[in-house]
């Protein structure tokens, strides 16, 4: 969110570009056995007398300022605001690890989202003191505790863990549950940071003195364009198979051009054709004379040529009748 609003007009500039702006990066595990178990205290049970939906939500932090969480299936609630769950616990747990970082955010004016983000500076991690671990506490509460809200059982955030209790141990419906448990972990970041609704002296339509001074940023408006731009190593790898194959072609033109000679001239004598132009030599004639001879150098190159039969041929047919 920003204050003032975008301005109006300028409908080509449908961009606006907001330069190192604090964000906060959420790095969340899938299923797996958390590093510790929870205490009591470290949970708290959301339930209603007018519903069977209920369930126990915990939260603790980890040495290295990791947070875990679970949600745990209530089967009943106890008189005194206990968790009756069955053995083994039908649960969804995750952990969660909150950094601090600054990025440029390229967002739509038409709808209001981030098209993307650059200049990401190096992540800081976040140290949770009890306060607060208390206070990130205190806002689940808010957020789960249909009771308290009003709101009835079947339409609270709850009610979809509850109402798949006995899928929850099934590791293939992991997309639908811990994206759930992740949405959770990240609604206060997004409500109570310092620039969103959550801070009670937020103004909408100007600068407020309650944001801290380093969400004031100069926007900028601005207009998208095309921009193509190839992959190194795929345009490395192109350049090489192209460059094989141009190579290849070249050479063979190359090699036709120098080492392969013209086809010879067919003429109408086929005998004189495959007797003398598949690179026989006459004496009498030129080898290059032959090659090309069509019927006219034919009947020149024959002129005066007799034709006699060997005696031993002759005799070899008489033997043969």
């Amino acid at each position: 969110m920003v204050t003032p609003f975008n301005p109006g007009g300028h409908r080509d500039y449908n961009l606006v570009r907001v330069p190192e702006t604090p964000t906060t990066q959420l790095d969340s595990s899938g299923r797996q056995r958390l590093p510790q178990k929870f205490l009591d205290s470290d949970c708290d049970v959301f339930g209603s007398n007018d519903t069977l939906i209920a369930v126990k939500f915990c939260l603790s932090r980890l040495p290295d300022h990791t947070l875990q969480a679970g949600v745990f299936i209530c089967e009943g609630i106890t008189s005194a605001g206990a968790c009756i769950s069955k053995n083994p616990h039908q649960n969804v747990t995750t952990t969660v690890s909150f950094y601090k970082r600054t990025a440029t955010m390229l967002t739509s004016r038409t709808n209001l989202t981030i098209v993307e983000i650059s200049g990401l500076s190096e992540p800081e991690k976040v140290a949770f003191s009890d306060r607060d671990l208390n206070g990130y506490r205190a806002s689940l509460a808010w957020l789960l505790d249909y009771s308290k809200a009003g709101i009835p059982g079947p339409s609270s955030i709850i009610e979809g863990f509850w109402s798949s209790r006995d899928k929850l141990a099934d590791s293939t419906v992991d997309g639908a549950f811990l994206q759930n448990l992740h949405s959770i972990l990240a609604f206060p970041v997004w409500l109570f940071n310092a620039n969103n609704w959550g801070n009670v002296g937020l103004q909408g339509d100007k600068l407020s003195a309650y944001v801290p001074e380093e969400f004031y940023k100069t926007a900028s408006v601005v207009k998208s364009y095309v921009k193509l731009r190839f992959d190194p190593a795929m345009l490395v790898v192109f350049i090489v198979f192209q460059g094989d194959v141009l190579v290849l072609l070249w050479g063979l033109w190359i090699w036709i051009a120098v080492r392969l000679r013209k086809l010879p001239t067919v003429s109408s004598f086929p005998l004189f054709d495959f007797a003398f132009k598949p690179e026989v030599v006459m004496e009498e004639v030129e080898e290059g004379r032959l090659w090309g001879t069509g019927d006219e150098q034919v009947l020149e190159i024959v002129e005066g040529a007799r034709v006699m039969v060997r005696r031993s041929e002759l005799e070899s047919k008489g033997s043969s009748r």
